[in-house]
């Protein structure tokens, strides 16, 4: 996934998505260490039982509602009348599932493979960074989109994840090539000049300067203003037109979500869309069901 960003979830055998398979995989290991009478979590944080027992009734609700659906099977309003077409949009509800992993990573793995998990990420998320702007360089990657930079949206929010990975490892172990990696996936977070990425990037940094206490604040604000000054002096050098021309589509990305909402077709796709959620949810507060599209 962090090389691969959204198309990974693209790659399907036959009708079945990769993604289905990994969950599949993981309810069929869960079914199999119970009937070895083995606990499948043992959290014991009130919190986290409150935020599973909430999980567990969303998922049964969202069963409950998808068998009213194939029941009392109607057209929707795309005219999208396939049963298959009902289950992909059941995917909201299902997906959740994703978050058991995440609970059983943390209970049964030790800290060394969860860290391994993350430099993963880290490490496939800027070789695939890497290879692109190099293509870039060489003139084979000649398709900039019009919203965005260089790097592409969804890999440019696989580089904030991995600017908050190379700071964490970079405070634990104060080794100071994850002070390289932090300075590389904020250079991929310019040259991208998403507005998601920014708005990510920005919260999560003052969060991280909000929760951290002491000595440690200190470290986090050096770190971040060497990155900040490090990249202003890697993108100066390297050229002035470029450094022009990233502020200028950072400049516009931004004005156009307030500005230009109806003629930006980004920002308005999005405008109409949740315009329309707010509109449908005031209307049917207990849901529409998974035969309803909401994008029309």
């Amino acid at each position: 996934m962090a090389t691969l960003a959204r198309e990974f979830t693209y790659i399907k055998f036959g009708f079945i998505y990769i993604t289905e398979l990994i969950m599949l995989s993981v309810i069929l290991s869960s079914m199999v260490r119970a009937s070895l009478g083995r606990k499948l979590i043992t959290f014991k944080n009130g919190i986290i039982n409150v935020a599973l027992l909430f999980l567990f009734a969303y998922q049964s609700w969202g069963l409950l509602r998808l068998i009213y659906d194939l029941l009392f099977f109607k057209p929707s309003v795309t005219s999208e009348d396939n049963i298959l077409t009902v289950l992909r949009n059941f995917s909201l509800v299902y997906y959740s599932i994703f978050v058991y992993i995440v609970l059983i990573v943390l209970n049964f793995e030790g800290a060394k493979k969860i860290e391994a998990i993350f430099k993963s990420i880290l490490y496939f998320s800027v070789l695939r960074n890497i290879v692109v702007i190099v293509l870039y360089a060489i003139g084979y990657e000649t398709f900039i989109p019009e919203d965005g930079g260089i790097i592409g949206g969804h890999h440019s929010l696989f580089a904030v994840f991995s600017f908050l990975i190379s700071f964490y490892f970079l405070i634990e172990y104060r080794d100071l090539k994850y002070l390289f990696f932090l300075l590389l996936n904020l250079i991929f977070v310019v040259l991208s000049s998403h507005r998601s990425a920014f708005m990510a990037l920005i919260g999560s940094v003052l969060l991280l300067i909000l929760l951290y206490k002491g000595q440690i604040k200190f470290k986090l604000i050096t770190a971040l203003l060497i990155s900040f000054f490090g990249l202003s002096f890697v993108i100066i050098t390297f050229s002035e037109s470029a450094f022009a021309f990233i502020v200028r589509k950072i400049s516009e990305n931004f004005e156009s979500l307030v500005y230009y909402k109806l003629s930006d077709p980004n920002s308005n796709w999005r405008y109409l869309y949740w315009n329309n959620v707010l509109k449908v949810f005031l209307e049917n507060p207990i849901g529409v069901g998974f035969n309803y599209s909401l994008s029309n």
